[in-house]
């Protein structure tokens, strides 16, 4: 019995050592760099949340805390009636450069999935655009270039969002769609002459009464041969000499 406690007690003591020291210097070698994010609220973000850049998996989130939003150094998304904001505290597997026009925001991968940040750098648009460097290593101190970011809950504000976002394809799709009428306007194709020919109309109305015109006349020779033993003009001959306008079986 004792030595089964020895062992659980030095099981114990190896666990410790593990996930105090061992696991911690891992994550420090896998994730050496560390960035701050200031958001308006951070609901559904949580202790090892996903954080990627450009939708590439590049770290996670280390600790949340509220601060005040006196301590926010860039506030261009925060509202100037906030009193705190949530400073999370991101780790990262390489540095990041952030432009003037960068953007952080919340994604989803799928629909029920949980949230993640992704960060987009943004871009150079001209002399001047400004960039700076908001990360910083374990051994160097806070960087007090952090950026901030919106928060966005409802639907109408995340399908702004999505509109925002692929901006570019919406437009692609609708000079597509634009492109496509236009040409159902035309006159050459199937659909076209389907929506704009009358000749088109013209014909179909005239088969529809040359089927009727059959119909009728075989529901009369019908008729006749149940009055007399013997047909006196075949089916298809009373057909065509009805479209001819002589109709033989009426008199």
């Amino acid at each position: 019995m004792i030595k089964i406690v020895g062992v659980l007690f030095f099981l114990f003591l190896g666990g410790i050592f593990y996930f105090t020291v061992i696991e911690k210097e891992n994550e420090k070698s896998n994730f050496p760099y560390k960035m701050k994010i200031y958001f308006p609220r951070a609901d559904g973000i949580r202790e090892g949340t996903e954080v990627s850049v450009l939708g590439i998996e590049s770290g996670k989130v280390k600790s949340l805390r509220e601060v005040p939003i006196s301590r926010v150094p860039d506030r261009r998304f925060l509202s100037p009636q906030d009193e705190k904001a949530v400073e999370i505290l991101v780790i990262l597997n390489q540095p990041v450069t952030l432009w003037d026009n960068y953007n952080i925001s919340f994604k989803s991968k799928t629909v029920f999935s949980a949230r993640t940040i992704d960060i987009n750098p943004g871009d150079f648009r001209g002399e001047e655009s400004s960039l700076f460097h908001p990360t910083f290593s374990y051994t160097e101190k806070h960087n007090y270039d952090s950026p901030s970011a919106r928060y966005y809950d409802d639907f109408f504000s995340g399908s702004f969002v999505l509109i925002d976002e692929n901006r570019k394809d919406l437009r692609t799709t609708v000079k597509n769609l634009r492109s496509v009428s236009e040409k159902l306007k035309g006159k050459k194709g199937t659909v076209p002459l389907l929506i704009n020919s009358e000749e088109m109309y013209e014909n179909l109305r005239d088969t529809t009464g040359d089927v009727a015109l059959i119909a009728t006349e075989g529901r009369r020779y019908v008729e006749m041969n149940r009055d007399v033993d013997s047909s006196i003009l075949p089916f298809t001959m009373s057909v065509f000499l009805n479209i001819m306008g002589i109709n033989i079986l009426s008199q």
